[in-house]
């Protein structure tokens, strides 16, 4: 007996530089309709405007993309590396059109931004000053991830994959209320206040509109930017306790959200006071500090992609590009030349790493 299934459509929407995510996307879509579609009876379809969209003339381009793909959209999966796109005439990319359309039509949309060292090639300045703004952007708006490989993008993109296809698929069980309709045509006189009519079983009441209730922030607890930025702290030192310490991520972050609250004395995590974020993001690179040290001891493969990451994340936040940065570095330091940071051994890694922090400073 053939067993129908219902789709699920998953779009996954980038700029052309993220071609292997693509097909890593593709490959999680896959392994969780090999072990969940026939218990759940749904299938989710993996889409793509270069594979799922029809060429057409009657519209603008991404006019018909967002038609064909993105309207029709449960799940959008945006992913981002070195560039924001090129503009549509609406927006500043097709891909943050395609995000923008699907926030406003209730899709869910799951963001990641890629860390990943870029490949030498020539950079795009103005592409990165966009796409830096955009990320900012979205740090603001709600909440995305960012990954520094793409191992660990596989490992992100399985779970929150497969929470939000549960969320989707909970709602769409979820019992509808239906209200029985019944015809009543009856006049009746009252104050505006309490109106009966007929055999006095229906009521019109108008009472007083119920007062929104809103909760304030305190004005010296730090704004949401602030708050996504601990939480990202916490998640790269969870996430290097797990490869370090074999404990489970869980775990890991429970532990050190649980120290974040001890150190600074507050509640939660969000009730941290804005004059307390420079302690705040000292506290993180003394920790980061002891687990790369830590990692050194126990693998050093992982301290070594840790020092690469701090790295990078440095050269962001000084808003320096390899390209000039590297032979700068190369000449402070009198080593050779080098292209990526990865020929480097660990000894020169760690002293890249120690001149980045003097430079931010």
């Amino acid at each position: 007996m053939t067993k129908t299934l219902k789709i699920l459509n998953v779009t996954i929407c980038c700029p052309g530089d993220v071609e292997r995510e693509i097909v890593i996307a593709r490959e999680v879509i896959d392994a969780w309709n090999q072990r969940h579609e026939d218990s759940t009876g749904w299938h989710i379809k993996a889409r793509h405007w270069s594979t799922d969209c029809a060429p057409t003339m009657d519209e603008r381009g991404q006019a018909a993309i967002n038609r064909q793909m993105i309207d029709e959209s449960q799940i959008l999966v945006a992913i981002l590396w070195t560039r924001l796109g090129t503009p549509t005439g609406l927006a500043e990319s097709g891909t943050v059109e395609e995000i923008t359309r699907g926030m406003a039509r209730g899709i869910r949309v799951m963001s990641y931004f890629s860390n990943l060292e870029a490949p030498h090639i020539v950079t795009d300045f103005e592409q990165m000053k966009k796409l830096e703004a955009f990320r900012d952007k979205m740090k603001d708006t709600g909440l995305s991830f960012a990954f520094k490989s793409r191992h660990e993008f596989r490992k992100l993109l399985e779970i929150h994959l497969d929470l939000a296809v549960r969320d989707i698929l909970a709602k769409i069980a979820a019992p509808k209320k239906t209200v029985g309709k019944k015809s009543i045509n009856q006049k009746a006189k009252g104050d505006g206040n309490i109106q009966s009519a007929g055999d006095k079983n229906v009521f019109n009441i108008n009472l007083p509109k119920k007062p929104e209730i809103t909760i304030q922030r305190h004005p010296d607890h730090i704004l949401p930017a602030d708050q996504k930025r601990v939480l990202d702290w916490t998640d790269e030192l969870a996430k290097l306790s797990e490869e370090i310490e074999k404990k489970p991520y869980a775990t890991c972050i429970k532990g050190w959200r649980s120290r974040l609250k001890n150190r600074f004395e507050v509640p939660r995590y969000d009730a941290l006071h804005v004059e307390q974020m420079p302690l705040v993001k000292d506290w993180y690179l003394v920790e980061k500090a002891k687990l790369v040290r830590k990692a050194k001891r126990k693998s050093p493969a992982i301290h070594s992609s840790s020092l690469i990451g701090a790295i990078m994340a440095g050269m962001r936040t000084m808003g320096v590009t390899k390209e000039a940065y590297y032979p700068e570095v190369a000449r402070r330091l009198k080593m050779k030349p080098f292209a990526s940071l990865k020929e480097l051994s660990s000894t020169d890694l760690e002293k890249v790493y120690n001149m980045v922090l003097r430079d931010k400073r």
